[in-house]
């Protein structure tokens, strides 16, 4: 029992966790809408931000912004349709 207890303490703890891509499209006015997505990370390493894509009768009002957060990139855009 002792020498399963050591194997057990000896052990880091470590579980699989999901992070899941999240987005959310608000219409703020007619034909206006704020856009704002969370991208995990899979390491604590930078990746790519990545810009997500809008449907083809909506544009980017201005640059995409994303910046970088605990194990997650945080964009948020102006979309106008």
């Amino acid at each position: 029992m002792l020498l399963f207890a050591a194997l057990i303490g000896s052990a880091p703890a470590a579980a699989d966790e999901l992070r899941p891509f999240a987005i959310e499209f608000t219409e703020r006015a007619p034909g206006q809408w704020a856009l704002a997505w969370k991208q995990p990370l899979a390491a604590a390493s930078m990746q790519a931000p990545v810009n997500p894509l809008v449907p083809a009768n909506c544009r980017f009002a201005g640059d995409p912004v994303s910046r970088p957060a605990a194990l997650a990139i945080i964009g948020h855009a102006q979309v106008l349709c």
